[in-house]
This record gives C-alpha cells, sequence and structure tokens, in this order.
C-alpha cells in the first residue's frame, strides 16, 4: 500500500491508503476529491485533473510528456510543478505523494 495526500485549495487534506496501480486521476475520482474533473477520461486531453505537485516529489516521477505540457499551457493555474494526475501512474516509490489541487480547472 502507499499513501498519497491530496491537498485543496482551502487547505483541506484527502489522505489516501491505495494499492500503487492506475492513475493519480483515478484514485482522486474513487475518492471524491474535489476539483479533479477528468473529463476526458484519462487521455491527457483536457487539462481538468491538474494538480500541483510538491517540490520535494517533483524530481521523482517521470519527465513531462510534450502531449502534456502541450495540454497544461493552456492551464490559468500553471506552475513549474504542475502536472496531470492522469499521466502520474502510482508506483511503490511515491508512497507519501503529496499534490495541491487547484480550485479551478482548465
Amino acid at each position: 500500500m502507499i499513501e498519497v495526500k491530496f491537498i485543496q485549495s482551502n487547505g483541506e487534506q484527502c489522505v489516501v491508503l491505495t494499492e500503487p496501480v492506475g492513475s493519480l486521476m483515478q484514485l482522486a475520482l474513487a475518492n471524491n476529491v474535489g476539483s479533479i474533473l477528468g473529463d476526458c477520461g484519462g487521455t491527457c486531453g483536457c487539462g481538468t485533473c491538474q494538480v500541483h505537485v510538491d517540490e520535494h516529489w517533483i524530481a521523482r516521477l517521470p519527465s513531462i510528456a510534450d502531449d502534456e505540457a502541450d495540454m497544461l499551457s493552456l492551464s490559468e493555474n500553471l506552475t513549474p510543478q504542475s502536472r496531470l494526475a492522469c499521466q502520474i501512474k502510482l508506483k511503490p516509490d511515491l508512497d507519501g505523494l503529496t499534490v495541491r489541487v487547484p480550485e479551478v480547472q482548465g
């Protein structure tokens, strides 16, 4: 099992224990994490699952792909730690991952 922490824009936290399978977006949707919409179903086609990865974790993720970077470039909430949750695959080495969820997606 791994632990993932979602921090909402209002400071509310949702800590989820899960098997390391699927994507961060799937985990967020299954646990009703607010502001994660996943309108495209995880195809990297909408940008409605953006998260801001804690600085401690950003270097541990695979490099951002061109299609993800292109989608994120359309966001009003873009930061150096921005990633799409649908592109973050849950793995054992992500135990303790912390992400912040923007108030508004898109």
